[in-house]
């Protein structure tokens, strides 16, 4: 729960810097940051999913 927390708050924050980037005209910043997102995503529900797999065995 507090991993699912602590990538909920990084992903705002990248979210905000996500439209800053894209209010001030930086295309290629934002696009980075759009990656960013995604791979934080991604890692937390591999987490989740490796955390599950574990209590099943």
């Amino acid at each position: 729960m507090f991993r699912e927390n602590k990538t909920r708050v990084l992903v705002e924050k990248i979210d905000d810097a996500i439209e800053q980037a894209e209010d001030l005209g930086l295309a290629f910043v934002a696009g980075i940051l759009m990656m960013a997102r995604l791979e934080a995503v991604q890692t937390d529900q591999l987490a989740v999913a490796g955390g599950k797999n574990r209590q099943l065995s």
